[in-house]
């Protein structure tokens, strides 16, 4: 029971540890998305910014996101990455705002599905989170990445709900993604703590 306990606050630290979720974002936001920043000084700053964020350093991946968004205002992956970076420096009211207007321009961009998600949850807001999980997931061209993580945080989500069966299912089918080890350790202690709790019941 205490191997489980454990494993279980690993899995809510990583949760709600949004500076380490970032290095998630900066490692997965080189997909087709980054493509479509339609001017080339707004594209160079993003991928100055991402480089940014893999060191951890913030506040430069901000300002550099900031003047892209001047230049190239509405661009999805610019303004989710502003969001998240707000979520990181606990201004979760800003970070919102942008992960919504994001969802008014393109809804159907995953991204901002994965990263809404992960700061409601953060602020204990589980049955909103679990509506922007499963909006994100019906995405026909969703990334595999980006749906092996809605996955992963529909699971923590429901079982924050202590919707348990509906905790596994979600586990369940994060398993059965791509990325094979992306947070295969997670994804297994929190089905056994899952388990564990419904032996108990």
């Amino acid at each position: 029971m205490k191997k489980i306990t454990l494993l279980l606050l690993v899995i809510v630290t990583l949760s709600c540890n949004l500076s380490r979720e970032q290095k998630d974002k900066s490692s997965s936001t080189f997909s087709d998305e980054i493509i479509n920043i339609s001017n080339k000084e707004a594209k160079l700053l993003y991928e100055k910014s991402i480089e940014s964020a893999k060191n951890n350093d913030f506040k430069t991946e901000l300002s550099l996101l900031i003047k892209a968004d001047s230049i190239c205002p509405n661009t999805p992956c610019i303004l989710t990455n502003i969001g998240t970076d707000y979520a990181i420096f606990k201004d979760y009211t800003l970070a919102i705002n942008y992960y919504d207007r994001v969802l008014n321009i393109n809804s159907q961009y995953s991204k901002v599905h994965v990263n809404y998600a992960k700061v409601l949850n953060h602020l204990e807001r589980y049955s909103e989170a679990v509506e922007i999980e499963k909006k994100g997931l019906e995405i026909d061209s969703i990334h595999e990445l980006d749906k092996k993580m809605l996955l992963f945080s529909l699971g923590i989500t429901y079982s924050k709900l202590e919707k348990y069966d509906l905790a596994l299912n979600a586990l369940t089918k994060a398993n059965e993604c791509s990325n094979h080890e992306y947070k295969k350790d997670e994804i297994k202690g929190l089905e056994d703590y899952i388990k564990s709790k419904m032996k108990n019941k």
